[in-house]
């Protein structure tokens, strides 16, 4: 049995079951070839009918931001994959310490989807957020922690951040 990477395994253990659930819940939407500015998906045959359904609001942020989102496809071609992989990048540092709380963040955003709000504003800062603020935000965390700026207890991101929430 290979070893697999932190990334895979939380790939094939977390996210799928997360995106799995989002598409059950009716929160992302199926994919049609109709839609515009996805052009480059349109060829794509999917074996798993889960494949099918792509986070439209990522999408539109990376249309909108000028991204084509064959930028972040991988090995399995997949709107799924776009979406990890967005993720993925938003985690500056070399091992990818902060993903499983990236991922969880994005789990809590499909969660407050609803089917209806597909354009309304809901949380429509999400994706800009990640990939500019919290990226950047990340980066000075990882500094801090190098250089011992941090106490202890408050070197992991969740307990950083509820710290500064709770004081």
């Amino acid at each position: 049995m290979e070893k697999k990477s932190r990334v895979e395994f939380l790939y094939e253990n977390s996210f799928k079951a997360t995106y799995g659930k989002a598409v059950k819940r009716g929160q992302l939407t199926k994919f049609d070839n109709r839609h515009e500015g996805f052009t480059s998906l349109h060829h794509m045959v999917y074996n798993n009918p889960e494949d099918t359904f792509y986070d439209y609001r990522l999408f539109t942020f990376l249309s909108n931001m000028g991204i084509p989102p064959t930028d972040y496809l991988g090995s399995e071609k997949t709107p799924r994959e776009v979406a990890f992989n967005f993720l993925v990048q938003c985690d500056p540092t070399p091992n990818k310490e902060n993903l499983t709380w990236l991922l969880n963040l994005y789990k809590n955003q499909l969660i407050s989807y609803t089917p209806t709000d597909l354009d309304n504003a809901i949380n429509g800062n999400f994706y800009e957020d990640l990939y500019t603020t919290v990226k950047s935000s990340l980066e000075t965390f990882t500094l801090l922690k190098k250089t011992n700026v941090l106490k202890p207890n408050f070197i992991i991101v969740n307990c950083f951040i509820i710290s500064l929430v709770v004081s």
